[in-house]
């Protein structure tokens, strides 16, 4: 990924960086409260570099975690 050196990234700006739907991005947020993106006066979410790199781990997390429960339930069911 190349170096994030702006201040702030507009959603689908995130998104395309992460290679992730705009729509997985405002899920995630409700679901972990460690994504918190400020918002403009337009109410636009405006997400740091911070704020990607969390995000990019939580995509491992949940990526990797999901691929495991997938293989354990598959060898469960054989």
């Amino acid at each position: 990924m190349d170096e994030l050196n702006k201040r702030f990234y507009r959603i689908g700006d995130v998104a395309d960086i992460l290679g992730i739907p705009a729509s997985t991005l405002r899920f995630w947020e409700k679901e972990f409260t460690i994504i918190k993106p400020v918002r403009n006066a337009k109410n636009t979410r405006l997400y740091t570099p911070k704020d990607i790199e969390t995000i990019k781990m939580i995509h491992y997390l949940v990526t990797v975690s999901y691929t495991h429960l997938r293989a354990h339930e598959t060898t469960l069911h054989l």
